[in-house]
């Protein structure tokens, strides 16, 4: 392309410009058209869905059944997939699991494990009541807990919401079992 360009201004078919005016031209508007694209990406990104803040993580919508009913179901299903059960006050479902090898390696501090510091995976689950609706949601976080049940050094993190997979699933489970 240089070549062929270098050889129609010799010509004079093209206006006496060097390439790099060719080139920098084009960089400027793959810049532009590129920013214009992330940010219509970034602004439609954020109205794709309709489910509110605090069930962003995962969650299902049941109908027509019992709290209790959907309390001792999601415990079945997350006592299935390894988690121990625990409850907190006011009627949150908590469930734990170690962490797996990646979580040990990605969350985990130097040590940790050797010491009883080991990587621990929190499930907060609890079942909201939709109003005006004969349903009920059940919606939860996950959390990467470092140091579980020490008062003072646990520490959690919250997963991203790109990692809900496998708790979605398994809110998926206990759906399915309702129906």
């Amino acid at each position: 392309m240089k070549t062929i360009c270098f050889r129609l201004v010799e010509r004079r078919l093209l206006p006496d410009r060097s390439w790099s005016q060719f080139r920098q031209r084009d960089w400027r508007r793959g810049l532009l058209s590129g920013g214009i694209a992330i940010l219509g990406a970034a602004f439609f990104a954020g109205c794709a869905t309709s489910k509110p803040a605090s069930a962003s993580f995962a969650s299902v919508v049941i109908p027509s059944q019992s709290v209790e009913k959907i309390q001792s179901t999601t415990l079945l299903v997350f006592q299935e997939a390894g988690f121990k059960s625990r409850s907190e006050p006011g009627g949150a479902m908590v469930f734990e699991k170690e962490g797996s090898r990646g979580d040990q390696i990605v969350y985990g501090d130097l040590g940790g494990a050797a010491y009883g510091g080991a990587v621990t995976v929190r499930v907060r689950a609890e079942i909201v009541d939709l109003i005006g609706q004969d349903a009920h949601r059940l919606q939860c976080t996950a959390y990467i807990v470092n140091h579980a049940g020490d008062g003072v050094f646990e520490d959690k993190q919250r997963l991203a919401n790109f990692r809900r997979g496998p708790y979605q699933k398994l809110l998926d489970e206990v759906a399915g079992k309702l129906k």
